[in-house]
């Protein structure tokens, strides 16, 4: 028993680390095409934000459903819808940790950062484990 569950520990360390690689690899991803938009092709900020974010979240899905979360699951369910709405319920709670904190609670503009990387990635593994990719 004891093996079985070192065994389950084990995979779910490496998942949290692909998880985390490709999270890093989306995100400066993401980035590129909105630095790509802003300044050589002169788009609108926001604009440049909604293209690279679309993007993102296609790329994001290939690369989490092949590497990430491979072999977690049964595989067999269409992933793509459930993969997209929890990445805009992560981009909304990244809007509310800027609220909440820079609003209300009044603390200084970079604070939700850090809510950004160790929150919310937190929180989107777990509803990807346990909902998309089950």
């Amino acid at each position: 028993m004891l093996d079985t569950i070192d065994t389950e520990r084990k995979a779910l360390i490496a998942q949290i680390i692909r998880y985390a690689v490709t999270g890093v690899g989306v995100t400066l991803v993401q980035s590129a095409i909105y630095w790509l938009g802003v300044y050589p092709l002169h788009l609108a900020p926001l604009v440049s934000h909604c293209v690279a974010s679309a993007i993102a979240v296609v790329v994001g899905h290939q690369v989490h459903s092949r590497y990430s979360f491979k072999g977690h699951g049964s595989g067999q369910e269409p992933t793509f819808l459930r993969f997209v709405a929890v990445a805009l319920f992560g981009i909304a709670l990244n809007a509310l940790w800027v609220w909440l904190l820079t609003s209300p609670l009044n603390l200084p503009d970079w604070t939700p950062i850090l809510a950004y990387l160790l929150v919310t990635p937190a929180i989107v593994f777990v509803f990807n484990r346990t909902w998309v990719f089950r």
